[in-house]
């Protein structure tokens, strides 16, 4: 991959997501990833709707992205169980992937109010 710059080359962030391990990386606005790990032969993909504040490498959707990297991909993909889910978490969770399994949206309304059309 040709770099443009230190963290950015053919439309792909390099080393932006993971530290210490080859990686690239893409993202969509607010939440949206793609994140390549060559050496663990691993493609992690996130679909979600997060804050956006703190600009375009720091915004709190890609702190976020980073520290459920650090703690809990790259370990699982390591063997490892990574960061330890209180009871209250695992439920919350639980509870929010039936809720998304039983949800039948309507293709192509708003997820988010921001993003109401403008005229």
């Amino acid at each position: 991959m040709r770099e443009v710059h230190t963290h950015f080359g053919n439309y792909w962030w390099i080393n932006d997501i993971v530290e210490g391990a080859p990686e690239y990386d893409t993202m969509g606005f607010k939440g949206q990833f793609i994140v390549v790990l060559p050496k663990r032969d691993a493609v992690v993909v996130m679909t979600s709707l997060l804050p956006i504040e703190g600009g375009l490498r720091d915004a709190e959707n890609v702190k976020i992205m980073r520290r459920i990297m650090k703690d809990y991909v790259i370990p699982a993909l390591d063997g490892g169980t990574g960061a330890p889910v209180s009871a209250s978490i695992r439920n919350t969770l639980d509870n929010e992937l039936k809720l998304s399994a039983a949800s039948m949206p309507t293709p192509g309304t708003e997820a988010d109010p921001t993003d109401t059309p403008r005229r």
